[in-house]
This record gives structure tokens, sequence and C-alpha cells, in this order.
């Protein structure tokens, strides 16, 4: 037998107001003074078993008895039962369990007012079952066979804090229970759950708890909040480590208000999971590393993952996700996904994902069974899947260093705001996608870099229903802007992309991006801007695209009338400035573009389709305007500028016309109010416009179209001063070449 010091205390309770009744009397403030006092030596446990009989025939609510166990080791076989207003002290006591059913002390469900603070228990737990306004203090659990601490049926605690549990099958476990402060505790080394809480459990604070080593399965978790009506207000502060399932699960319609400042690392599973319509509040500034691993391409594994993957729960939701630091997962950082929509129900996050930090997604501890077809997009920064909607915007969140995508908006998967602010880096695959994704407001602001095919896409009907704009996106191994397969955008303007391997603007296949304007592209290895068949871009303005390696702008077809103007445009490279494959059924008006090649190509080159070519400054190239066929072209040319090119002259088909102006020959004036012109003829003219005003800068307007170089203007002022500047017209096929207007010279009518 071990020798047992105990002391037993009668304290009496002084009021500091009028004695209230039932819980009031509780929450007043008291003042307590020691009545009865009286210490008894043991040398064995049947003394200590005997004082709990005395608390549980004399203790009171305000007559509590304190047990007060000394530092030594006591044998039980059966439970210690703790009757109503009892304090327990075990101190440096050991309480050693030899029975069978895994509980060393016991709170049964008539007891109230129970506090056991202190010591340790070993191969024996806690089982509270419908107890009112317990608490425990300081404990040491270990080597419990079931549930460390096991609380049910409707009990209730006051706070379960700074306990510690090692070598348990579970740490805490309530089921149907009330708890105001699960705190402090530090839970190791368990064989499922660290803290788990169910069946309508209702607890304030879940905090600044310590979990490491739990879970012998992917649903054993560090923290499992589940069930309809479990509802925690706050889970924060707390550190998990080191888990074969999930760091924190909230799932099953159950309902926390916060999940903050928590840290959860090395864990096999989700860092924090939110799953099967269970609802949250802010998910804000945890600190989650080093998650996932053996799951051969499956499920789980995600930073943070707000799903809805079991039909018959309803919408997930969390209100906000701002300000984590995520690290090193196996698939994505930030994962908001539904399922099938109609199976599954909605996933939502009612406002922003923002100011996260993630890195390292989609590199942490791949299987050996991986294989790269089974990357579908979900090792990502922040990964939108499958009817999971943003309701507010993915803005201001650092990635990098991601083994697929940065942000990934993807089989219907939504946000209702904007994508903004974000800095993107290092990707496997595109800095920022959408693919089936809808975003129904703007992609603005973000810094792309790195990125291993394309810096923004939006492919395969996607939608953004506002504009691409302000981006700044460098060295993409593809393209810089890409928009396919059905796709749309409003406008694409303001952007600078510097360094892609391809073009920095690309829009292909039956897409539509109505405006491309104010973009500074540098250094594509391909082309500044393409456009490719089908697709429905109504005006490419305003942009430089500057030293292409081989197109500047390049339109492959043409599915709406376009306008491209304004541009500046340099090219390193053989191909050309602006080369144009149109469509019979559309005008594409070129005008007021300022073009440089390398000598070595066109200026313009049009292969097919309607054209007016008007007003652009053309330099260093063979020939500034090439047109393929005059059968396949038709339109008109007119008032262009040449400059340092090999050739001066536009080719059309094998023809080279001369654009210059025609010389004016005379304006003579002669009675009968006439005045006669005659112009110089020009090689290969078809005809001559002859201009006139009565002022000699301004006012010009056609009168007369010519097939001869002679005009005579009859039905004039006599005295008046007559003005004129002619222009040659030339035709080839269906193309109408205007040369400049010749210089102007004046004659006065005579009577």
């Amino acid at each position: 037998m071990k020798k047992v010091l105990y002391s037993l205390m009668l304290v009496f309770l002084f009021m500091a107001a009028p004695v209230l009744q039932g819980d009031h009397a509780q929450a007043a403030q008291a003042k307590a003074t020691t009545v009865i006092y009286r210490e008894v030596e043991a040398e064995d446990t049947e003394e200590l078993k005997e004082a709990l009989l005395q608390a549980k025939k004399y203790a009171t609510q305000t007559k509590p008895y304190k047990v007060v166990l000394s530092a030594a080791t006591y044998e039980i076989t059966n439970n210690l039962t703790i009757p109503s207003n009892t304090i327990v002290e075990l101190k440096g006591a050991t309480i050693l369990y030899q029975g069978t059913d895994g509980y060393a002390i016991y709170i049964a469900p008539e007891a109230e007012n129970v506090t056991v603070r202190g010591g340790k228990l070993v191969n024996g737990g806690i089982y509270v079952k419908g107890a009112k306004s317990v608490t425990l203090d300081s404990i040491e659990i270990a080597k419990a066979p079931e549930n460390a601490i096991y609380a049910k049926d409707a009990a209730s605690f006051t706070a379960i804090e700074n306990c510690v549990v090692n070598n348990s099958n579970v740490g805490i476990y309530g089921k149907g229970v009330t708890i105001e402060k699960l705190s402090k505790n530090k839970i190791r080394q368990v064989k499922t759950f660290g803290i788990y809480l169910n069946e309508a459990s209702k607890v304030t604070d879940l905090t600044y708890n310590q979990i490491d080593t739990f879970g012998n399965s992917m649903t054993t978790y560090g923290i499992l909040i589940s069930g309809k009506n479990t509802k925690v207000n706050n889970v924060c502060y707390n550190q998990v480590r080191n888990g074969k399932s999930s760091g924190i699960m909230l799932t099953y319609n159950a309902s926390v208000n916060q999940i903050t400042y928590n840290t959860v690392e090395k864990c096999t599973g989700d860092g924090i999971g939110i799953y099967n319509g269970a609802i949250c509040g802010p998910l804000n500034y945890n600190t989650i590393r080093e998650i996932g691993g053996n799951r051969n391409g499956g499920d789980g594994d995600y930073g943070i993952n707000i799903d809805s993957v079991r039909n018959g729960y309803g919408p997930t939701y969390v209100s906000e996700v701002i300000g984590n630091k995520i690290s090193k997962v196996t698939y994505a950082g930030i994962a908001v996904y539904a399922g099938n929509k109609q199976s599954f129900g909605t996933c939502y996050v009612t406002g922003n994902i923002s100011n996260n930090v993630v890195e390292q997604c989609g590199t942490y501890k791949h299987s050996t069974n991986w294989k790269d077809e089974e990357k579908k997009g979900c090792q990502s920064g922040i990964y939108v899947d499958q009817y999971g909607i943003v309701k507010g915007n993915i803005n201001n969140n650092v990635i990098n260093n991601m083994s697929e995508h940065g942000i990934y908006i993807h089989e219907w998967g939504q946000v209702d705001g904007s994508i903004y602010n974000n800095t993107v880096s290092n990707t496997d695959e595109v800095g920022i996608e959408l693919y089936k994704g809808i975003v129904k407001k703007h992609i603005y602001n973000n810094k792309v870099s790195n990125a291993k095919t394309k810096g923004i896409a939006v492919e395969y009907s996607s939608k953004v229903h506002g504009n691409v704009y302000n981006n700044t996106i460098s060295n993409s191994g593809i393209h810089g802007i890409y928009v396919a397969n059905n796709s749309s955008i409003s406008n694409v303007s303001g952007n600078v992309i510097t360094n892609t391997k391809e073009s920095g603007i690309y829009v292909g296949n039956k897409s539509w991006i109505k405006k491309i304007t104010k973009n500074t592209v540098k250094s594509p290895k391909l082309a500044g801007v393409q456009i490719s068949a089908g697709c429905y871009t109504e005006e490419i303005s305003q942009n430089k695209f500057n030293s292409c390696g081989t197109y500047g702008i390049r339109v492959l077809a043409t599915a709406k009338n376009l306008l491209i103007s304004n541009n500046t445009v340099t090219i390193t490279g053989t191909g050309q400035p602006l080369q144009l494959n149109g469509s019979a059924s559309h005008m594409v008006t070129i005008k007021n573009n300022t073009l440089t090649g390398t000598k070595k190509n066109y200026g313009i080159r049009v292969l097919n389709g309607k054209v007016t070519i008007s007003g652009n400054k053309i330099s260093r190239s063979t020939y500034p305007i090439c047109l393929d066929s005059s059968k396949k072209v038709s339109g008109t040319l007119t008032s262009n500028v040449f400059s340092q090119n090999s050739n001066s002259t536009i080719k059309i088909d094998t023809k080279k016309l001369n654009h210059n102006a025609p010389s004016l020959g005379s304006t003579k004036a002669a009675k009968g109010k006439v005045i006669n012109v005659s112009i110089k003829k020009q090689a290969d003219a078809t005809s001559y416009e002859v201009y006139r005003s009565t002022n000699k800068t301004k006012g010009f307007k056609k009168i007369a179209t010519v097939k001869t170089t002679t005009y005579k203007n009859t039905k004039l002022a006599a005295g008046k001063n007559y003005y004129y500047k002619v222009r040659s017209v030339k035709k080839v096929g269906n193309v109408t070449v205007y040369s400049e207007y010749s210089s102007v010279k004046n004659a006065k009518a005579i009577a």
C-alpha cells in the first residue's frame, strides 16, 4: 500500500452581496473563509474514498468541500466518483488506475460545481456524464486507453484548461456538452483525435491549446468540430503539429465564429478544413506549413480547404480568408471547392480572400505514385473550383513557387468581386487562370512574374465581366495575357507585359475582347498582340509594342469590324509590324499607327479581307505596305507617310505603286468665270481627284474626279481667288490607292 496524506476542508462562503438563487448565486462575487479544516493521514486509499463520501453527504454550494491530496501515488481499481460542490486538489499526486473501463475519475450526471486540479492520472482518464459547472485544471493524463477527458449528455464546464495529455486514444472528447474555456491544454501522442466536439456541443473559447502527434488515419484530426448545432465561438492561438490527418476540421453543419491565429504544421491532410455545410466566420492570420503527403493524388492535403463534398448537408460558408501564411503544401494553399452543384450544394467565401502569403504549393511531399496527369489545377496558390464562389475579392495576396497556377478559377468557380493587387511569381503553369471560371468584375493591378506558360489566362468558356487592366506581367513562358476557346473580357488596357516567349496578348478560338488599348508590351519573342480565327475584337488602339521578335500586331481572322489605330510598333525580327488576314465580311480600319521595322520586312502586310489604311507612319521596311492579292483584298489606302524604307512604293500583287503626290501643272483663269486646271500625268493613275477652297490652307472640298489630266471649273465668282490641289487614284483589282495631295495653286476668276 502507498501512504496517503490528504486534507479535508469545509469552506463556507460569505457573500459580498445579498444571497442569490440558482445560476445567479454562482455568478455573484464572494469571499471565502475556512470554517472547518481537518487533516488525515492514511496508509491506503480508503480514507480518500471516505473523504469523497463525506463530501457527497455534506458539501453544498455555499459550503463546498476541498479534498487535498499530498504528493504520493494512489493505486485504484475503481473510479473515483467526485460529488457535487467538491474541489479535488491533486497537486503532486499520481493516481495509477488499474481498472478496465479506462476512466480513473468519474463525475456523475447529478454532480454540480466540481473542480479537479493538478496531479497526474495514469492508465485512466476523466469521464464526465451530464454534470454541471465542472472545472478541470492542470491535470496530467497519460496512457488513457480511451479518452483522456470524455464528456457527454449535456455536461457543462466552466473550464478545461492547462491539462496535459500523453499517449492516449483521444485527447478531449465532448459530445453534446457546453464548455466556456477549452484552453491552454497540451495534448501529445494521441492515437486518434486531439480535441473532438460533436452532437450540438457549445464552446466559447477553444484557445491556446497545443496538440502534437495525433491520428492513425485520414479521418482522425487534431481538432474536430462536427455535427449540426455544434458551435464554437473562438478557435484561436492553437498549435497543431505532426498529424496523420487534418490539423483543424469543421464539418457536418457545425459552426465557428472565428478560426484565427492558429499554427498548423506537419499534418497529412488539410491544414484547416471547412467541410459539408459548416459555417465559419473569419478564417484569418493562421500559420500553416508542411501540409499533405501520402495521398497518391487523392483528396485533402490543402493548406485551407473550404469544401462541400458530401450530399445532403447544404452550402458551406466562410466569411473571409485574410492574412494567413501558408507554405509547403502538397496541393493548393487555399481551396474553395463545392463539387457537383446539383448533388452537393455551393461553397461560399462571403467576403474576401486577401493579404495571404502562400508559398511552395504542389511541391511538398508528392507520393511515389504521383503522375503529371493527376494534376488538375489543385496544386495552385488559391484554387476556386466547381461552383465554389468567392462573393468578395481575391486581393493583396503574395503567391510564390507553385507547381501549377498562382490563382486558379476552375470549372464554374466564381469570383463576384475582382482579382487585384496580388503578387504572383514562379509558377510552373499560369500566374492567374480562369478555366471555365467567372470573374464578375475586374482583374487589375496584379504583378505576375516567371509563369512558365501564361501570365494571365482566360480560357474554355471563361468570362471576365469587367476589364483586365494595369497588370504587370514579366517573363512568361508562352503568352502574357491569353484569352481563348469561347472566353470573353470586356477590355484589356494599361497592362505592362515584358519578355514573353510568344505573344504579349493573345486572343484565340472564337473569344472576345472588345478593346485592347493603352497596353505596353516589350520584347515578346513572337507578337505584341495576336488575334486568331473567329475572334470578336473591335479595337486595338494606343498600345506600345516594342522590340517584338516577329510581329507587332498580328490578326489572323476577324469576326467583327476592327479598328487598329494610334499604336506604336517596333520589331527586331523578320516579320511585320502589322500583319492582317482579314475577312470579306468585316472592315478593318488601320489608321494613325507608327510602325518601324528592320528593313527585312513589310510595314503592313494584308493577306486578305476588307481594309482601310490611312494616316500611318511607316519606316524601315522593305515595302511600307504589301497587299498579297488584289482579288482577296479590297479597300482603300490613303494619306500614309513613308520614311527610311528600302522602297517607298506600295506592293499589290506584283505591282509596285508610287504613293507620291502628282504634280499640279497649272491653274489658269479664262473668260466666262472659268479656271482651267492641268495635272501632270502619273504612272498607274486611273483617275485624279480635284479639290478646291477659297482659303489657301483649309476648307478644301472635292469638286471632281477626272480620268484625264485636265479639268475645267465653271460658274465661278468673278474677281474671287480659288485654290486647288489634286491627288491621284490608282486601282488594282479591288484595291484603291490614293496618293498624297499635290501642292496648292490658285487663280482669280474673271468675268
